[in-house]
């Protein structure tokens, strides 16, 4: 078996994210200051659009 060589990295090192994940806090930051949203934040529109109430959590 051979073993594959990981692809190159572009651009600048990574910075870490404060959730460990990656960059996604820079790429949400980037979303952001252009005027979008993260597709967690458009479900979230759309189920407050709709009038649905998430379950109640249970006790």
């Amino acid at each position: 078996m051979s073993e594959r060589a990981a692809p190159a990295r572009r651009g600048p090192p990574r910075a870490p994210c404060p959730r460990a994940h990656g960059r996604c806090g820079e790429r949400i930051a980037r979303q952001h200051a252009a005027g979008k949203l993260t597709a967690f934040e458009r479900v979230e529109e759309l189920i407050d659009a709709a009038g649905v109430a998430p379950p109640a959590p249970e006790l």
